[in-house]
């Protein structure tokens, strides 16, 4: 007898020809798979070639197969339950904190309601300054890019949510460079925009702001502070400075009547010094608390502050009762404590908002955190430039 192993498929074949054209075929076993190998035993009788299929393959290998093939299953399953599991737990404390974050900033929410896109967002751009353009009914931003290579920029928002924006340059030592400094506020009167950076307020063309893809520094004025944020009321320029004591030190001293060491301060400047001199002194000076982001003055003369800093809560301190009220001299610069004396209100709101101003009744504030820098604003819909009724 000589045995060897054949494809199935070859024996279906030769059996079912040799069924047909030969006699005393003796088949000891019908062919119950065309899958499996098999074993042909060959027999020689009257010279006739007796095939004989006989199945080979052992129940124990089929059932090792199996087993195999449900466990690569079940370990498949097992991973898509966890990562699905993953996505719904997340879907469902996003959709959680969009619901708790109007009880937890209930105070913000019940004066807050949508101006305009903030622009800008998905552009690397990381927004800082806000100001309003009565006139032409836009909202202007400042702010750096993400790489901190690129010029700084400065958009604008109009009524139907368009976006334009303004690339910024400077001269130094008669050569044009970028203007790549942390663009941290901005505000506009008559033909100028100003914008806070490096201890200094630069002033920009606003028609280039508006209808240019670049504008470059007209001039360029020097203050006593690092010029973080930027305002104006007309007739005088509003700047001051962001103190943490770590990252961003500031060095303005004064201790206040709350016994608290302050270092950071905003000056007010004559706004004609600000548009024909290089540098000039205050005719006021604030010693203010720190993480101040912004400040403005709403109609019936309340100082505005919010401050911000990292994924804390944002802090919105309303002052009034100060005016008039000089609590030192800074040389010969009277300076005013924006101490608890004159705290009004503390509303708290959602993480990084940034400078400030003030328009018809709204204290006007953008966030930073829907940027493609921090990102998980955007989870919470930190879209837009906000208007809170505080007066």
């Amino acid at each position: 007898m000589q045995s060897t192993y054949v494809n199935t498929n070859i024996l279906a074949s030769i059996a079912k020809k040799g069924n047909k054209e030969t006699k005393g075929c003796h088949q000891r076993q019908p062919i119950k798979s065309e899958i499996y190998p098999v074993q042909i035993e060959y027999s020689f009788k009257k010279g006739i070639i007796v095939q004989k299929a006989i199945q080979i393959m052992s129940r124990k290998e089929t059932l090792t197969k199996n087993i195999s093939a449900k466990k690569k299953h079940h370990i498949l399953r097992n991973i898509l339950i966890v990562f699905l599991s993953i996505i719904a737990l997340f879907a469902i404390g996003i959709g959680a904190y969009n619901g708790i974050k109007h009880i937890r900033f209930k105070g913000y929410y019940e004066i807050a309601t949508r101006r305009r896109d903030n622009p800008g967002l998905n552009d690397g751009y990381v927004t800082q300054g806000l100001c309003y353009l009565e006139d032409e009914d836009r909202y202007l931003t400042s702010g750096y890019r993400k790489d901190k290579k690129s010029p700084s920029r400065v958009y604008s928002v109009d009524k139907d949510n368009k976006q334009h924006y303004a690339e910024l340059y400077f001269i130094k030592d008669g050569a044009e460079k970028k203007f790549t400094y942390h663009c941290g506020g901005v505000a506009s009167e008559g033909d100028y925009v100003y914008v806070a950076g490096a201890s200094k307020i630069f002033s920009f063309k606003k028609s280039d702001i508006l209808n240019s893809n670049k504008a470059v520094a007209v001039k360029s004025f020097s203050v006593n502070c690092a010029a973080s944020f930027v305002f104006t009321d007309g007739k005088y320029l509003y700047t001051g400075e962001f103190n943490d004591g770590n990252a961003y030190k500031t060095n303005n001293t004064f201790t206040n009547t709350d016994g608290e060491t302050t270092k950071a301060i905003i000056s007010k400047y004559n706004l004609s010094d600000v548009n024909e001199k290089e540098k000039g002194i205050p005719v006021l000076e604030y010693a203010i608390r720190n993480s101040v982001q912004g400040r403005c003055v709403t109609a019936s003369g309340k100082i505005v502050l919010d401050t911000s800093w990292g994924r804390n809560p944002s802090h919105f301190y309303v002052y009034d009762g100060f005016q008039d009220k000089i609590d030192t001299k800074d040389k010969d610069v009277p300076v005013i404590y924006l101490d608890s004396r004159y705290l009004k209100q503390d509303i708290v709101g959602p993480s990084r908002a940034e400078d400030l101003d003030y328009h018809n009744g709204k204290v006007l504030v953008a966030s930073e955190s829907a940027s493609n820098k921090y990102i998980y604003g955007k989870l919470f819909f930190y879209f837009y430039i906000n208007g809170l009724t505080i007066d």
